[in-house]
């Protein structure tokens, strides 16, 4: 007679001398007491038992929130939920619903409302432009943002409160929704060209004196402009 079974996690063929002669042989495979051949785990189970992955003994249905392939188990990527066992790809149950995020290992569709400052569609979490802000959860689309005030600026994407969005510096100003602040008009001279006579007139050149370079190509920090 036989000494006995083949030990859990292990592989005994006609002829073994001892219950561990070989190991299972991996994830995708288990082995439970008494095993001849290794047995191949279904698509979405994990095989579980053993003291490491090359001798699993056992399978149990995959997780919610997870997919199993090969008897490994994974969590389902951000932006996609599990809600249901048994899962056996990465692509799990489907995108997150527009307006929530779902992190790494989520188990619903809208548990987890879009974060201040950003808006979340089709599973993607993307931060509010340059120039807009949300202090509110939940967005689901870029027009959900609010722009910032006019007189502010801001060139930092994802601001979640309207105090992020930094004031312009007098006499620079802004109108709503910008990124920069536009130059101030710190001087008018006007120099009359002659015969002189009071105030304007024509052929007067206006100096006009900017806190810094303009986005005009032609003019710097100062233009002038006949009148």
């Amino acid at each position: 007679a036989c000494s006995g079974p083949c030990a859990p996690g292990h592989v005994c063929r006609e002829g073994a001398v001892n219950n561990t002669e070989a190991q299972c042989g991996g994830p995708h495979v288990v082995c439970p007491i008494g095993s001849g051949a290794a047995v191949a785990v279904d698509e979405g189970d994990e095989s579980v038992g053993g003291a490491g992955p090359d001798t699993r003994t056992a399978t149990v249905q995959c997780v919610p929130g997870s997919w199993c392939s090969g008897g490994v188990r994974r969590p389902c990527p951000a932006g996609r939920y599990g809600s249901a066992a048994g899962l056996s790809t990465a692509a799990c149950s489907g995108v997150c619903a527009d307006g929530y995020e779902c992190a790494a290992g989520s188990v619903s569709a809208n548990t987890l409302p879009c974060r201040a400052g950003s808006y979340c569609r089709g599973g993607v979490i993307v931060a509010c432009p340059a120039g807009t802000y949300s202090s509110a959860l939940g967005l689901s689309r870029f027009g959900q943002c609010t722009p910032c005030p006019a007189g502010t600026a801001s060139a930092t994407p994802g601001l979640n409160d309207v105090a992020k969005c930094v004031p312009c510096e007098a006499p620079e100003g802004s109108g709503s929704g910008t990124t920069t602040c536009f130059p101030g008009l710190v001087s008018v001279v006007a120099d009359d060209a002659p015969p002189k006579v009071p105030g304007l007139s024509d052929g007067d050149t206006l100096t006009l004196t900017f806190t810094r370079p303009t986005n005009r190509p032609d003019v710097a920090t100062t233009a002038a402009v006949r009148q």
